[in-house]
């Protein structure tokens, strides 16, 4: 179990050394950026993003997915051979197809995506990326799978340069606002296309073997619909805001979004490495794996319920300091939209078990009912609470979602999970970001003093359990120590007192 968790967090470093990067990057550019671009330009950044992030889902048709698996559970490398050649020259038939179509429409996607059809050559650029996207995905799949986590960063930290100085380049000293950011993320897509084909050359053959083509798709068609759902899910929000309140708000909640990128780089590292290292687990200690995995979960658990904590008292002060005072409307939507990438971290982890058996057909169900949710929730909630019910209604979505994924999965390979301990720090998050979110108001000295009250009380509450929790798994795999003994004793006193 020691040795699997060193794994996980030395390949999530290691994935997310180059977000982090990016993170940090983009803090600082963040006054920059707030000063040469408006709300409405990040609320049209939002939309058209959506294009980019939407046209590789379309075209995999699930394909990534299943090429994941066979990497993982066929050792042969004439099965990984044909995997890859397979699914890389469907993908590349797909998004050449799907680029044609939607290139056709590109006025009509204009209107819908920004309400202009004067944004057409942007929303042309916006698919150009999505496609370059979509080719990527798969070689960053085989990387994935792998375990070859350095290699993949290095990709990422040469697209996120080559991004930003195209990105400063044209919206600084060329003043080419919105349309800079566009061009530079497209140029960043181009130019790291190029570098991963020359690195993948000898590895990409350009052929369909039709036998691995139906094997792929039996296993990740079903992901394919269940993708569409979840991706909807998550930016239908972005796209109900700027419908109904405008693009202006709709840039304000991307801006919040942005903030959250700390505690989204943390669930993203650990997703990334938690997926190979799940199925390594299982490969070589399958009698064992469900109790290394149900220690590695709980843990995981602790973790970014900390994080969240820590977000939620840097996070609007944070916000006020890097963006011009045009932004700071945001800070009141922040506490709520940080709970989003949060219980989208325990809805992945939730899962686990349900990718290692063949049947994944459930998982459209899964997202569908999140998406069911969202519309429900958000046209009830948002005619009382505004753009604040839109938020809460994502976060249901994530939360109906997580309960439904696991109930398939402990069908499929059951995997122990502290429930107790995971509703207490959910409880906890949850009051502390309504009470976060009241003090907003107050003026800035209350203000500071208020959060960091809150700020202690959760972090305490959440680190009295997780030590009690972790107690019981050092008893189990190493035995009481003295020492040990004595500390947990302190606690406890403590807290029966509290």
């Amino acid at each position: 179990m020691l040795k699997s968790l060193r794994d996980l967090i030395k390949d999530s470093f290691t994935y997310g050394a180059s977000s982090l990067a990016g993170q940090i990057i983009g803090f600082l550019l963040l006054p920059l950026y707030t000063s040469y671009l408006s709300t409405v330009d990040y609320g049209i950044m939002a939309m058209l993003a959506i294009l980019t992030s939407l046209f590789p889902i379309v075209s995999s048709l699930g394909l990534t997915n299943a090429v994941f698996r066979r990497f993982n559970l066929h050792l042969d490398p004439k099965v990984q051979q044909d995997s890859l050649s397979t699914a890389y020259t469907s993908i590349l038939i797909i998004s050449i197809l799907l680029l044609l179509i939607s290139l056709f429409f590109h006025d009509y996607l204009s209107v819908i995506m920004v309400d202009d059809s004067s944004y057409k050559n942007l929303v042309i650029i916006s698919l150009f990326s999505g496609f370059i996207g979509s080719v990527l995905a798969v070689l960053n799949v085989i990387l994935r799978a792998k375990r070859k986590v350095v290699q993949l960063s290095v990709f990422r930290i040469i697209q996120l340069i080559i991004t930003i100085i195209t990105t400063i380049f044209l919206v600084v000293f060329k003043e080419q606002g919105v349309s800079g950011v566009i061009y530079g993320t497209f140029y960043g897509y181009l130019l790291t296309f190029i570098i991963q084909h020359l690195y993948f050359f000898k590895l990409i053959k350009i052929k369909i073997d039709l036998s691995e083509l139906k094997e792929l798709l039996n296993y990740g068609f079903p992901f394919f619909p269940h993708r569409i759902l979840t991706y909807s899910s998550v930016f239908i929000i972005q796209f109900l805001i700027k419908e109904f309140i405008g693009l202006s708000e709709s840039g304000l909640y991307n801006i919040a979004l942005r903030f959250t990128l700390p505690l989204a780089f943390v669930v993203t590292a650990i997703q990334s490495a938690w997926v190979p290292i799940k199925f390594q687990i299982h490969r070589e200690n399958p009698r064992k794996s469900s109790d290394i995995l149900s220690k590695m979960m709980n843990i995981y658990f602790i973790f970014i319920s900390l994080s969240c904590s820590i977000l939620l008292l840097l996070g609007p002060e944070i916000l006020r300091l890097m963006t011009s005072i045009e932004f700071h409307e945001a800070a009141n939507f922040l506490p709520f939209v940080i709970l989003i990438p949060f219980f989208r971290g325990i809805y992945h982890v939730m899962g686990t078990g349900f990718e290692i058996t063949k049947n994944t057909k459930p998982m459209p169900l899964v997202s569908g009912t999140g998406l069911i949710i969202i519309i429900i929730t958000s046209i009830a909630l948002s005619n009382y609470i505004g753009i604040y019910g839109l938020i809460i209604s994502v976060i249901l979505s994530w939360i109906v979602q997580a309960i439904l994924l696991r109930g398939f999965s402990v069908r499929r390979f059951y995997v122990k999970i502290n429930y107790k301990m995971l509703l207490r720090f959910i409880l906890t998050l949850i009051i502390s970001s309504i009470l976060i979110f009241v003090v907003q108001n107050f003026k800035i000295d209350y203000r500071i003093m208020a959060q960091i009250m809150i700020f202690l009380m959760s972090v305490s509450i959440i680190s009295i359990y997780s030590i009690f929790f972790i107690q019981k798994e050092f008893k189990s795999i190493y035995g009481y120590n003295d020492k040990l003994d004595y500390i947990i004793s302190k606690f406890r006193s403590v807290k029966n007192k509290l």
